[in-house]
């Protein structure tokens, strides 16, 4: 009866003559290894002390181990073979669907195991069992797991010592698994030393382990060599290894190595897919050549998003940094080189992270270019950002040609654009204002309307404003009358800079017009104002009423300045009344205005004029104690006068023409 059970069991012969009638057990089958196990049960009255189960009860060993030792009446401790056939029996039963046909032999044998102490502990488990080896090396396996390495270990030694099962290079990597989860590095480490000297060549698992173990010791640089070693082992990392070998270049700071090893893997697995498809689609192979390259994708995938997350968190400190930008961008570079996949949503999260820095707009740009250029879906939000970025970077034209990409390509501008857009044309404008290049003022207005961002006031002024500066009249009148087409009423501003224009161009009638044109409108003139137009009084001869614009600039309240007196001084000059320019002097005087080389200057020109050669020489001495350079025009306007009147130039007025 014994000997027929453990054949039909276990599919082979006994010495054991006698077994307990709790061996008979029927009804239960498993395959273990190609090799039919199969177990018959006996009638409830020969199962002593078993309650009996239902059929489909599923009792889990880790949450209901203690209840099952309970039902079997075992206690903790040595089992004995007797109690490892009753685990298998049960096991058995409890069996879950998908599992393999082994498993439940594993569960009972890594149950039975978890004790021993000695090798003998293990013979006398198994002892007339022929069990494969491969049982053995799940068992080591499972009993690292549950936290049981040096019963691991013993499991390891009698395999060892039994003669029939020499270790393999499997259970060799399930052994130093089991060693390295539990923190037995010391141990790990011998035992792959003694797997050098038994002649078992350690394959990609055993790398990966010793990988992981020195990681987890911080000994990296120990785990970094073994890396390199690969090839000369002639061995292919996995994903396993690449993950490990990446993180532990991360903590080290080496962003650029972990990338050149992300890279390398990439490459590796291009040169498996292409070796696959030279092999051909071989119907026999179709199954295991697709299970394969979904392995091979989503161990890509994995790796992908790993990297992108190491990348984003490395630029993201290399950001917070007040930092120069050139580093990032050269990291960044080296992302685009190894082909790292990027997402839509790892581009917006690095584009909105910058912005602070006085130097992000270099890496901002690199971003937006990119993502047009990989044609990423970019949302109105983020193009905004990326202007208002470039604008703080006064990078204008680039901020431009993202406007209008998004005019010609899209997100359409919406109102946050078109502010932004519009504060961005003002600083060019009053650029071109500046630097008088009214031509490149006109350009940009044109370049508004047609980009559909409508000038405001101070758009309109700004080109006014160039205008004036360069003296083009035309070209302030052309600016002045868009600007009323596009419902935009003139301000004091305005009329000013079209003023001013006019009065360098020696317009008077046109200033005129426009002067009163400017008070119909309810316009109130200001100090600029009247400033130009008693200048463009004085250029046109109106020596009458630029007094008089004087008389109602005071009454209106506002008090006139240095070049509003120089101006009158010069009206004074052009009429030749040089008692009304004294009087002009008198009057800054009794304001505390202190004159300046061109209010002198006007004043020797306005007696001059009335042929007062005293007087103007006098002045011409004055500039000098006040150590004031009198321009060309005085000295000569000096020596016409003198001249005039048949009067030798003073000799103090010759001196310091000399040492002029």
């Amino acid at each position: 009866m014994t000997c027929s059970l453990i054949s039909v069991v276990f599919g082979i012969t006994t010495s054991y003559s006698s077994f307990s009638t709790r061996s008979a057990i029927s009804n239960l089958s498993t395959h273990l290894c190609n090799a039919a196990l199969t177990v018959a049960a006996p009638p409830s009255s020969a199962r002593k002390g078993i309650p009996e189960l239902k059929f489909g009860t599923i009792i889990c060993f880790q949450e209901e181990e203690r209840k099952q030792q309970q039902l079997l009446g075992l206690t903790h401790g040595k089992k004995t073979q007797e109690n490892l056939l009753d685990r298998v029996a049960l096991e058995v039963q409890n069996k879950r669907e998908g599992n393999r046909e082994s498993t439940a032999l594993v569960r009972a044998l890594t149950w039975a195991c978890r004790y021993v102490r000695k090798p003998q502990d293990v013979e006398a488990l198994v002892a007339g069992l022929e069990l494969p080896l491969p049982i053995f090396t799940r068992t080591i396996q499972k009993l690292g797991i549950e936290g049981k390495p040096m019963a691991a270990l013993v499991v390891f030694e009698w395999l060892q010592t039994s003669g029939g099962k020499q270790p393999n290079v499997y259970t060799y990597n399930s052994l130093l698994g089991a060693l390295k989860t539990n923190g037995r590095w010391e141990n790990a480490e011998r035992v792959y030393h003694e797997m050098q000297e038994a002649g078992v060549n350690p394959d990609i698992v055993t790398q990966n382990t010793l990988i992981s173990m020195y990681e987890q010791q911080g000994a990296y640089t120990y785990a970094l060599n073994i890396y390199k070693n690969l090839k000369s082992l002639g061995l292919r990392p996995s994903l396993y290894t690449v993950r490990n070998v990446i993180k532990i270049l991360e903590r080290k700071g080496d962003i650029e190595t972990a990338l050149d090893v992300f890279g390398d893997f990439k490459q590796l697995c291009r040169r498996v897919e292409d070796g696959r498809g030279k092999k051909g689609n071989n119907n026999s192979n179709n199954q295991l050549a697709a299970i394969e390259s979904r392995r091979y994708a989503e161990q890509k995938e994995q790796l992908e998003i790993m990297v992108r997350r190491m990348c984003f968190k490395k630029i993201s400190e290399l950001l917070a940094r007040d930092s120069n930008r050139d580093e990032v961008i050269r990291l960044w570079s080296k992302i685009k080189s190894k082909q790292v996949q990027l997402s839509r949503n790892f581009y917006e999260k690095l584009v909105r992270a910058c912005g602070d820095g006085e130097e992000d707009h270099k890496f901002v740009k690199l971003l937006y270019l990119n993502m047009r250029k990989q044609e990423i879906p970019i949302s109105v939000s983020l193009c905004n950002h990326v202007i208002k970025t470039l604008i703080l970077g006064k990078m204008w034209w680039a901020a431009l040609e993202v406007f209008e990409h998004m005019v010609q390509v899209g997100p359409p501008p919406n109102f946050y654009t078109h502010k932004l857009m519009l504060s961005q044309f003002r600083v060019l404008l009053n650029s071109a204002r500046t630097r008088k290049i009214w031509k490149w003022a006109l350009q940009l207005l044109d370049k508004m309307i047609q980009r559909g961002v409508e000038p405001d006031r101070f758009s309109w002024n700004a080109a006014l404003i160039a205008c004036s500066k360069a003296g083009e009249m035309d070209a302030a009148i052309i600016v002045f009358k868009r600007m009323i087409e596009w419902g935009q009423r003139p301000g004091v501003l305005s009329y000013g800079a079209l003023l001013s224009a006019l009065e360098k161009s020696n317009h008077f009638a046109g200033a005129r017009m426009v002067w009163e044109h400017m008070k119909n409108m309810g316009v109130k003139p200001n100090v600029f104002a009247y400033t130009t137009m008693i200048s463009a009084c004085g250029r046109g001869g109106s020596y009458g009423v630029a007094m008089q614009l004087l008389e109602e600039m005071r009454a209106d309240g506002i008090q006139p300045t240095l070049i509003t007196y120089n101006a009158l001084i010069t009206a004074c000059a052009r009429a030749g009344d040089g008692e009304r320019a004294l009087d002009v002097i008198q009057q800054m005087n009794a304001a505390k205005l202190q004159p300046d080389a061109t209010t002198y200057a006007q004043l020797i020109e306005a007696m001059a004029n009335e042929g007062r050669w005293k007087l103007a020489a006098e002045t011409y001495e004055t500039m000098q104690k006040l150590n004031l350079q009198p321009p060309a025009y005085a000295y000569e306007a000096v020596l016409r006068v003198c001249k005039a009147n048949n009067i030798p130039l003073p000799s103090t007025v010759v001196e310091s023409k000399q040492i002029c």
